[in-house]
């Protein structure tokens, strides 16, 4: 079994060379920072410094907040926040630590990466903080320079995308277990539950975005028999997406009669179900990162599973 692979991509450059944003590539997906400071300079500086930054091939969304209870009102809107740089004194003293609870403990959100700024160490000292507060990193604002600034999101946005990652493989495993022990009873639905979850840790896999488990990353997976096509499973809206026909039609002829693809996203994969050597289906995605060669065989894995139930 072979993944079958988009080849030339064509990528966008501005004038200066570097790749654009990428709208195009990705669905306009950018890890989102959450920049809490009462002091607008601040907030302003750290745009700046990390105006250029690209992670994993996304940029940054900057979302502001002057208060403590304007950050609680942004976590509201956004819950797919990747990494929080956060002030402790705002309006009080301890502002920011509050904020942090409020992150940990009222919303339960243990994936957000959480940086304490402070100018005031002497308000927040840092070995107190670190031993009371769930948080990931200390900086004082004086060493915190654009190189520093750099590392310390970079590292948090690792973390972030690590922890993502193996919560969705684990969303995914829960499904595939409680469907596996009914599916030799062939009901349609224990069956749907199985590619779902097959579908769910292949995107885990692909480095999905943080938006949701399922509904945030491109993929179908769809069989074929005697020429009646079924969507065994999909990520939200994606076969009403008008990309859909175009898409199911190429992959179709590529592994019936292995016909070149040569409009598919960038780092888009296809990867065939067969029965006795002989294609019933496939397997697509569009991950937002290419894939690591490990990555590409545990996903092989999965689509040989996916065959198995199938057959």
């Amino acid at each position: 079994m072979k993944l079958i692979r988009r080849s030339n991509p064509d990528r966008s450059e501005d004038n200066s060379g570097h790749n654009l944003p990428p709208d195009s590539e990705t669905g306009g997906y950018f890890w989102k920072i959450l920049i809490v400071d009462d002091e607008e300079d601040v907030r302003t500086l750290t745009r700046i410094s990390l105006r250029d930054f690209t992670f994993a091939s996304r940029y940054l969304e900057f979302i502001e907040a002057g208060s403590a209870q304007e950050a609680m009102d942004q976590l509201a809107k956004h819950n797919d926040i990747a990494v929080a740089l956060v002030d402790v004194v705002m309006e009080t003293d301890d502002a920011g630590l509050k904020l942090v609870d409020h992150i940990r403990y009222q919303l339960n959100n243990d994936m957000l990466r959480i940086v304490i700024r402070t100018g005031q160490p002497g308000m927040a000292p840092e070995r107190y903080v670190i031993d009371h507060y769930d948080i990931d990193d200390y900086k004082d604002k004086t060493e915190l320079t654009a190189s520093r600034l750099y590392t310390t999101v970079r590292s948090a946005l690792k973390a972030f995308r690590d922890l993502q990652t193996i919560n969705t493989n684990r969303l995914g495993l829960e499904c595939v277990l409680k469907a596996t022990p009914a599916i030799y009873n062939l009901d349609h639905s224990r069956l749907s539950n199985f590619f779902n979850g097959m579908l769910t840790q292949v995107i885990g896999l692909c480095r999905l975005s943080p938006t949701t488990y399922m509904g945030s990353l491109e993929g179908v997976i769809t069989t074929i028999n005697n020429d009646e096509i079924k969507i065994r499973a999909y990520t939200d809206h994606f076969v009403d997406n008008p990309r859909f026909d175009e898409i199911h039609q190429q992959c179709v002829n590529s592994i019936l009669y292995d016909q070149p693809i040569s409009q598919f996203r960038d780092k888009a994969e296809v990867l065939p179900l067969k029965i006795a050597d002989k294609p019933v289906g496939y397997i697509y995605v569009e991950p937002i990162e290419a894939l690591s060669q490990i990555d590409r065989s545990l996903i092989t894995i999965f689509a040989r599973q996916c065959s198995q139930a199938l057959e």
